[in-house]
């Protein structure tokens, strides 16, 4: 329960939360309320193996899909498949090089993708298909998938948690791209909504301090 907790919010995976459920409840069964005194060990035995088959799909889950070891790859916190592989080429179509294929994408998000002001999600989860479908998403969709765009363009990409330093309780997520060597943050969701947008800017390494924001996670 504990692990499914910590994987619950440390990482925001769905999954967390109906473990810490499940993992409850059968310790409030078995181990609490308890059954009756002559079948008492048996049902331990099976909850404490149900529980225990529990725990390691929390961990294989929640490391499986975790941006723990920084592997710029398909596979580790952003997924995605042949499908979404198509819809990408569209959007860098005609592009090809790093930096044209970055940009083609960033200028693609700026021409059709709008801030869903109505959503307000408990916890963070991927969704692809959902933003390219209604072209609207919050700031962790949005970074989400031009991570997702770059990474299967072979370009080093990184999407990033933090909040800022004079409001902590405003969190944002926003990315570093590396493109021929060079390390850049892109704050698309920022430059959504404002009329000279940031665009590219330049920095020396993916994990440089931020002068305005603390950084959480790298995903």
């Amino acid at each position: 329960m504990l692990i499914g907790l910590f994987f619950a919010i440390h990482y925001r995976r769905p999954l967390g939360f109906l473990s810490v459920f499940s993992s409850a409840t059968v310790i409030a069964q078995n181990f609490i309320c308890g059954p009756n005194l002559k079948d008492k060990l048996l049902t331990k035995i099976i909850g404490t193996v149900l529980l225990l088959c529990t725990v390691v799909t929390i961990v294989f889950t929640g490391f499986a899909f975790s941006y723990t070891n920084k592997a710029l790859v398909n596979g580790t916190g952003v997924l995605w498949d042949t499908n979404h592989e198509k819809q990408f080429d569209e959007i860098c179509s005609g592009a090809l090089t790093n930096e044209e294929k970055a940009k083609a994408a960033y200028s693609w998000f700026l021409n059709n993708i709008k801030y869903d002001y109505d959503c307000n999600p408990f916890y963070q989860y991927s969704d692809l298909d959902k933003i390219l479908h209604t072209k609207k998403g919050i700031c962790y969709d949005i970074a989400n998938l031009f991570t997702a765009i770059c990474r299967s363009r072979n370009i080093p990409c990184y999407f990033i948690d933090g909040y800022l330093k004079a409001d902590y309780e405003y969190k944002h997520t926003w990315n570093r791209v590396c493109i021929d060597g060079t390390w850049y943050v892109v704050d698309i969701t920022a430059d959504l909504s404002e009329k000279t947008p940031y665009g590219f800017c330049r920095i020396n390494s993916y994990n440089e301090p931020d002068s305005s924001t603390v950084i959480t996670r790298f995903y």
